[in-house]
Order: structure tokens, then sequence, then C-alpha cells
């Protein structure tokens, strides 16, 4: 009957500093800093948090290793009187350049502490043309969301990207369905 019994309204709002250090000439750390704000309707949440990766190449094999915890921080106001806690999250990555390509291709093992599971991650990334860049992913969480109705399981668990990328400017979306 095409009534709409009931509507919201949803957003978040996420700002952050980014830095980054080359280490000894063999590492990289890069971190992310910065302030989160969440509201659904008239329930509003905050939080600073931070991501925290160091990572390496193995030239001669065209590697990259990483090692990252991500949601490290603190809910400064939460959603109900419940204290809560960021979804801490504790992450390997390794990606591989395939040679005389523009594909890489990856693997990320996290493990998030909120629900006590690990995710695998497998993705590639192409270049489009030279300065913008697509992204596919599956990961094993999406048998969770299987519902047996292939129409509607086609995208379920599936992630993609777009970056943008200009001499002074990176300009990157993602989504993940």
């Amino acid at each position: 009957d095409n009534n709409t019994i009931n509507t919201f309204n949803a957003y978040e709002l996420k700002l952050d500093y980014h830095l980054k250090k080359k280490i000894l000439d063999k590492f990289m750390f890069r971190s992310s800093i910065g302030f989160i704000y969440s509201q659904i309707e008239n329930y509003n949440a905050s939080a600073f948090s931070s991501n925290n990766k160091f990572s390496t190449q193995l030239k001669t094999h065209n590697i990259n290793l990483a090692l990252a915890i991500n949601n490290f921080g603190i809910v400064t106001d939460s959603y109900t009187s419940v204290n809560q806690k960021l979804p801490l999250q504790y992450q390997f990555g390794i990606t591989h350049n395939i040679n005389k390509t523009n594909i890489i291709l990856g693997y990320d093992l996290i493990y998030h502490t909120n629900i006590k599971r690990y995710e695998n991650i497998v993705c590639m990334q192409f270049s489009i043309i030279e300065s913008i860049n697509l992204r596919l992913s599956t990961n094993n969480f999406r048998n969770d969301l299987l519902t047996g109705n292939i129409k509607r399981d086609w995208f379920y668990g599936f992630g993609y990207g777009l970056s943008i990328n200009s001499d002074k400017i990176k300009s990157d979306i993602g989504v993940s369905s």
C-alpha cells in the first residue's frame, strides 16, 4: 500500500588529522587522530579516536606488510547511559603488486575485540586510468548476511571503492554492503 509508517534521520561526521613518519628507512608509521560525532534521531554520541599503523616493504618481492591498531580512543558522549567503549581492532595486512600490471592483491586479518571474532578480507585494486583506482573486496562475514535469495544476496558482504589522486589531493570513497 506504499504507506510510510515511520522515518528517522541519522548521520555521522568524522574529522581526522593524518601524520606519517619514516623510521630507520625501513618502516613507516601512520596515524590518524580525530573526532567522531554521530546522531540517530534525538540520540547523540561522540568520541576521540586514533588508528595507528606500522608498515614495511619487501621491494624485491613487491610485497607490503602492515600491523595496525584501529579505533583506539575514548567515548566522550554515549547514545545511552551505558558505559560504551570503541570497538578496538587489531589488524595484519599484506599486499602484493603483480609485476608489469597495475593490479594489487590484498589480504587483511582483523580481530574485532567487541565481538571476539576474526574477519578475513580479500581485495583487489586496479587503475581505471592513471589517477583513478577501483577497489573490490569481500570478507568471511558475508556468510552471516546471506538469505538464500540470489537476487538479494548478490552484493551482500562485498565492498567497493574509488580513489581519485592528484598531486595535492587524494579523494577516496568506499561502500560496504
